[in-house]
């Protein structure tokens, strides 16, 4: 990102997470999404779907813990991750940079 916006690089794909602040501050322009739909942010690009149909990529993130992370640790993050994307605010705030929740997290 930094090379973009310093322009010594021409272009970047990147998750929407990262790239939407200096898109909305005119850094940078967002020539296309990868998404299926459009995303919360009101981006002005439109879904790549839309522009040549049958081209969609999606990204998922996980949490992960060293190997013999104790399960009471494991249990305790977990049920932070839970509650924290159950929390209607996340949720808000996930869809704003263009991630979806596609269902409750358990």
């Amino acid at each position: 990102m930094n090379d973009l916006v310093a322009g010594q690089i021409d272009l970047i794909i990147d998750q929407t997470s990262n790239s939407i602040g200096q898109v909305r501050a005119g850094n940078i322009r967002a020539y296309a999404i990868t998404a299926d739909k459009r995303i919360e942010s009101r981006l002005t690009s439109r879904p790549r779907a839309e522009a040549a149909s049958g081209f969609v990529m999606t990204l998922w993130v996980r949490p992960v813990v060293p190997k013999g992370t104790p399960k009471e640790i494991v249990d305790k993050l977990n049920a932070a991750a839970v509650d924290a994307l159950n929390d209607p605010a996340v949720r808000k705030q996930l869809k704003i940079w263009g991630c979806r929740c596609r269902r409750r997290i358990s």
